[in-house]
């Protein structure tokens, strides 16, 4: 499980990355959002 949570996160990094370059800030931001929720899941469940 811990696994595909991180596979998530580098995909969800790289579509920051693309969205970033685009200069679409509304995607960047719902991304940020994402990655924000992933990682306070694995801090709450795996440390």
């Amino acid at each position: 499980m811990y696994e595909k949570i991180i596979n998530e996160k580098n995909e969800l990094m790289d579509a920051y990355e693309k969205a970033e370059e685009a200069g679409d800030k509304q995607r960047m931001t719902e991304i940020y959002e994402e990655i924000k929720e992933i990682n306070d899941f694995m801090a709450t469940e795996f440390f």
